[in-house]
């Protein structure tokens, strides 16, 4: 976990009910952004660099790569590679050796503020908050390619994936909900909620089955579940805003059962 007063900080969930801190490592700048772990590694993303963090044992500082202001609003790592994306363009490093990232190359024009990473189709998606959102192909990671671009509303600042399903959460409307079974051309199947379900409190968004969970308030101090299913064409909302407490919030309590059938 990374926040604004701690820095890094591993716990132990084997046991959820249990949770347990595992040692931290201090901050080096204000205000993290992004956080994501590959390979017993942690990759702590601040606004102008990424610091990568051994988390095999206690964690452990392992390296600090440097970028320009306004760099680093989100972070991908997949297979040896690490794609941060900010307002001046997509930069890709080589982290096969966390301890020494190495850059590989920058594209300006591929701006954005999240990503989402398809490691089986090699694709990446790019939300920008003005031109939509990109596919990445980034078979060669040295060269990455551009397949295609969905305009959708323009304003994009969030993205999950889960098999076949692209969700984008739109800077001033809904959830827009894309197919990608074809990875280069995402093809529209629906929006849902509306600018007051979906202010600038929205902060965190995950797909855990047919399920969509979407974290509000500043520091995400309720979740949202929505269940997507039927293909995708219908939506259920169960806005109780349960309140999330960590170490005592049992999500289960927030996905409940339904009979509702499809449509025929």
């Amino acid at each position: 976990m990374a926040d604004f007063s701690h820095g890094f900080r591993a716990y132990d969930i084997s046991d959820p009910s249990m949770i347990t801190p595992v040692g931290d490592v201090p901050m080096v700048l204000d205000g993290p952004t992004r956080l994501t772990v590959d390979g017993g590694y942690a990759y702590m993303l601040y606004e102008h660099q990424f610091s990568t963090i051994d988390v095999l044992g206690a964690p452990d500082f392992a390296a600090q790569v440097l970028m320009n202001a306004g760099d680093g609003l989100d972070i991908e790592v997949a297979e040896g590679y690490a794609y941060v994306v900010g307002e001046n363009g997509l930069h890709i490093f080589d982290v096969n050796d966390p301890a020494d990232p190495q850059h590989v190359t920058t594209i300006a024009g591929w701006d954005g503020q999240h990503l989402a990473l398809d490691p089986i189709t090699d694709r990446l998606y790019i939300a920008s908050a003005t031109t939509g959102i990109r596919v990445i192909d980034i078979t060669d990671p040295a060269q990455p390619e551009e397949r295609y671009l969905f305009a959708g509303t323009g304003l994009y600042r969030n993205l999950v994936l889960s098999g076949d399903l692209l969700v984008a959460l739109a800077q001033n409307r809904a959830l827009d909900l894309l197919d990608i079974s074809n990875p280069d051309r995402p093809v529209f199947i629906r929006h849902f909620g509306n600018s007051s379900d979906f202010s600038s409190s929205r902060r965190g968004l995950t797909l855990a089955d047919d399920y969509l969970l979407l974290g509000s308030g500043p520091f995400v101090n309720h979740v949202d579940v929505y269940r997507i299913y039927c293909n995708w064409t219908s939506t259920q909302t169960f806005r109780q805003k349960m309140p999330v407490r960590p170490g005592q919030t049992d999500i289960s309590e927030l996905i409940r059962s339904t009979n509702e059938p499809c449509p025929e």
